[in-house]
């Protein structure tokens, strides 16, 4: 995932409105744990917040309770 021509073949997609939410986590994922081009710091802000964002609106223990629910 660190090879910069697959980051950069994400990102196409992904302003393309192309990637699936995978590629767009594994996206997250690298802005989150790699040191990034000062070309990709935009991105790397974008990415951040929103990770942020999903781990905050994350509730826990909802899974069990919707499994729960449906049975």
């Amino acid at each position: 995932m660190e090879d910069m021509n697959n980051i950069e073949q994400l990102l196409e997609k992904y302003y393309n409105g192309e990637t699936s939410l995978e590629e767009e986590r594994k996206l997250q994922l690298y802005f989150q744990t790699q040191d990034v081009p000062e070309k990709y710091q935009q991105e790397k802000r974008m990415f951040s917040w929103y990770y942020r964002k999903r781990k905050e609106s994350e509730v826990p223990g909802l899974t069990e309770r919707l499994s729960q629910l449906i049975d």
